[in-house]
């Protein structure tokens, strides 16, 4: 049997969306062994990371993050 571990953020578009969007063409290209991919409702956006070990879910996650306030501190020194 084949386990994989999933990891899903949600988060409020009114406060994540152009974060979210500037990172989204990166998707996929974060890890090897993980898949990510992004979702939408009307008012979120759900961030999922698909791994099948431990360590490429942190890799992945900590990628994540990395991108995320990378974005955040551009968006704050443009504005």
């Amino acid at each position: 049997m084949v386990s994989k571990f999933t990891v899903s953020i949600k988060l409020p578009k009114s406060k994540y969306a152009d974060t979210v969007m500037a990172i989204k063409p990166e998707l996929g290209k974060v890890s090897g062994r993980s898949k990510e991919w992004l979702e939408e409702d009307k008012e979120n956006l759900y961030f999922y990371i698909q791994s099948p070990d431990t360590v490429s879910l942190k890799t992945s996650l900590s990628a994540f993050a990395r991108l995320a306030s990378l974005v955040e501190r551009i968006s704050e020194e443009v504005m």
